[in-house]
């Protein structure tokens, strides 16, 4: 499995997958969608002026949010509460 791209327009149930070459332009997640299609774009925290993308982790002994930076390469991420 790997990180993919929707395409928008005619056939936009296709997706493609993001490569090297794709990082090295900072292409930036505009939109991402849990299952049920809420919004997990937030500014809970902004990388490089980019809202982030928000997941809320839970384990047996604590929960919080993750922020996870939206530009396609960077491994920059915010715990909050956790």
């Amino acid at each position: 499995m790997g990180i993919f791209q929707r395409l928008t327009g005619a056939g936009s149930d296709k997706r493609r997958t993001i490569t090297e070459r794709d990082q090295e332009q900072n292409i930036v997640v505009e939109e991402c969608f849990c299952p049920n299609g809420h919004s997990l774009i937030t500014q809970q925290a902004v990388f490089a002026s980019y809202p982030g993308i928000t997941l809320a982790l839970k384990n047996e002994q604590q929960s919080g949010l993750l922020s996870l930076s939206p530009i396609i390469g960077d491994r920059s991420r915010s715990f909050f509460n956790f």
